[in-house]
């Protein structure tokens, strides 16, 4: 799973060097120099968002999803069918990471359980040892 993660995040950093390079996107020092990713962490809810300021022209199979900033400071947020299929493969290898970290824990706490016996023998004598300690010093 944690491959897969890297794979797609390599996979998207390769779509951006793609788009840059291929003259899609006009001027291209600047769609080279200001594209970004935001929304990367894994609870975000639009993953993987291109922002791009207004002055770059885009192909048309972007689409805009969000803006911010005013005049020309403003950048658009743009979604494209190539991300939102591997933002869609890295929510499936997430999910599958977060399937596995579940299933391991289960293994420890099963684990853990499985010596109960132990586990309260160890705790009866150590409160038993704090009583004492706790008696010893009044």
């Amino acid at each position: 799973a944690c491959d897969a993660i890297e794979d797609v995040k390599r996979n998207l950093e390769a779509y951006k060097e793609e788009m840059c390079s291929n003259g899609e996107l006009t001027p291209r020092q600047t769609a080279r120099s200001s594209w970004k990713y935001i929304n990367t962490k894994e609870e975000s809810k639009d993953k993987y968002l291109i922002e791009l300021p207004v002055s770059v022209s885009v192909p048309e199979d972007f689409y805009v999803k969000a803006k911010r900033g005013k005049g020309q400071k403003q950048v658009n947020k743009y979604g494209t069918p190539t991300v939102e299929q591997l933002v869609q493969q890295l929510e499936q290898a997430i999910e599958v990471k977060k399937e596995g970290k579940a299933a391991g824990m289960k293994l420890v706490f099963a684990k853990f359980d499985s010596m109960r016996s132990v586990w309260m023998a160890a705790t009866q004598c150590t409160s038993m040892l704090d009583a004492l300690g706790s008696l010893a010093q009044v």
